[in-house]
């Protein structure tokens, strides 16, 4: 993920995306605003993000439009190489 506002770190927030998408196998579309609004200044940068956890495309801090192709194939292919959702016990959540 990529921070809310410049003021939270950026790399953190982004590595916190990519596990997501490797944990969960799918890939992950963070879409954040730019500019100002009161105190609080935006930081923008988008990210599109693959089932394996790579980066596909990535804005920067100014108003943009991001089109990424996503490669469906890459989900049940991730799931055949790592099957970590098999091994998921949902019975256990509260």
């Amino acid at each position: 993920m990529v921070p809310n506002t410049d003021a939270e770190p950026s790399k953190p927030f982004l590595w916190k995306i990519r596990v997501q998408a490797m944990q969960n196998q799918v890939a992950i579309v963070m879409c954040n605003r730019v500019g100002k609004e009161g105190d609080v200044t935006f930081a923008g940068q988008s990210v599109v993000v693959a089932p394996y956890g790579n980066v596909v495309s990535k804005a920067d801090d100014q108003e943009q439009l991001i089109i990424a192709d996503i490669d469906l194939t890459q989900t049940a292919a991730a799931r055949k190489q790592r099957p970590f959702l098999e091994l998921r016990r949902p019975e256990w959540y509260d």
